[in-house]
């Protein structure tokens, strides 16, 4: 079935110039695919992560990330959608519409939401410049060798593979600082 076919995926997962993009796959997703078929993540960005870097604390579930940046996700949908699905049996065939269709609000706004999130957390004061690939020419600025600049790299993944130009990525007018407290995303760890 589906589960023996996993490992397939392999060559694209490692390939550092195919960027991945997930939310919150460093917790579950990402030690799994390896635990469980041998599978490396190489150039990966993480919107949770990357929304935890830029302390939006009550954006950080996936549904409240895409109202905080104004994309037009059905937040009551994903959310009701998430309760039911997001921890079920994915290998039992065939998947339920409802399956399908949480699936696919689950990644239909990663890549805005990638770009996004790498304009607001170049403009971040407390996060260094990083090196960038602004339309195929390299754009480096110092960094001093520290902890927040490890952090900026982890969490800037895939930011030089897909030569974005940073000054055309759309200005969101959003400032909103509201930290609501009843984000609704978990990790939940295997021990």
């Amino acid at each position: 079935g589906v589960w023996d076919e996993v490992s397939l995926l392999q060559p694209i997962f490692s390939n550092p110039d195919v960027v991945k993009i997930g939310h919150g796959i460093s917790g579950i997703d990402v030690p799994c695919l390896h635990r469980d078929f041998g599978i490396f993540i190489v150039n990966a960005f993480d919107t949770f992560e990357a929304a935890s870097k830029l302390r939006l604390k009550g954006h950080l579930s996936l549904a409240k990330l895409c109202t905080y940046y104004e994309l037009p996700e059905n937040t009551g949908r994903h959310t009701e959608l998430k309760e039911i699905y997001q921890n079920c049996d994915w290998r039992e065939r065939p998947l339920k519409d409802d399956q399908v269709e949480y699936s696919i609000l689950d990644v239909r706004y990663l890549i805005q939401l990638r770009l996004l999130l790498i304009k607001d957390i170049l403009d971040f004061d407390s996060v260094p410049p990083v090196v960038t690939q602004t339309n195929g020419a390299s754009n480096v600025s110092p960094l001093k060798l520290n902890r927040e600049t490890s952090v900026a790299f982890s969490v800037l993944g895939g930011v030089d593979s897909m030569d974005i130009e940073v000054d055309k990525i759309e200005e969101n007018g959003n400032t909103s600082e509201n930290e609501d407290e009843g984000d609704d995303y978990e990790y939940q760890e295997n021990e």
